[in-house]
């Protein structure tokens, strides 16, 4: 893949709307994410009324793990796609 068509699709993941929550406008996103490269996962969790993050991942398998770890020392937990 070219840097130009890496700009062009850069730039179409940018326009997609992101208020658009419908079937069709995130099976478009997902697919340019995938054209793109690989995805990296963080967990993010409340501690003490801070916000604190794992280390990033690049697998979901580890990202999950790393979820049920943190939940299961009694924090709030989400994983973040990036």
């Amino acid at each position: 893949m070219t840097s130009d068509q890496r700009e062009e699709i850069k730039s179409a993941i940018r326009d997609v709307d992101r208020g658009d929550i419908s079937p069709e406008n995130i099976r478009h996103a997902k697919e340019l994410l995938k054209i793109i490269g690989r995805r990296s996962y963080l967990v993010f969790y409340l501690k003490e009324k801070i916000e604190q993050h794992s280390a990033w991942f690049f697998s979901e398998e580890r990202a999950k793990k790393a979820l049920d770890i943190v939940r299961g020392k009694g924090y709030r937990a989400i994983i973040y796609v990036d």
